[in-house]
């Protein structure tokens, strides 16, 4: 579960079971403490157990996919490459009401 404080599993009772709250190591230790930043897009993979994020950060050339290491606290930052196919397509979607 994702809140505004907190990154964690519970089980059924409501119970926290194990916070996923880390501070990653081996990134810049402004945005690895910018707990906004970090989780405010995160995917929990229960089988690898890691979290998959897309942080923001200002001044940022590129994307970059985050895989966080939940154990370790280890990161491995993904370059994203730019999709030309998706910036060359837009649509409109028109409807009418009666």
């Amino acid at each position: 579960i994702q809140s505004y404080v907190n990154y964690a599993k519970f089980n059924t009772s409501g119970e926290l079971t194990e916070n996923l709250k880390v501070i990653p190591e081996g990134i810049d230790s402004e945005l690895a403490n910018d707990y906004q930043k970090i989780y405010q897009r995160a995917f929990y993979d229960f089988e690898k157990k890691r979290i998959y994020s897309q942080p923001y950060r200002e001044g940022m050339d590129g994307k970059e996919l985050f895989i966080i290491n939940t154990q370790s606290k280890k990161v491995t930052a993904v370059h994203i490459p730019k999709m030309k196919s998706v910036s060359d397509f837009s649509r409109t979607h028109v409807s009418e009401s009666d």
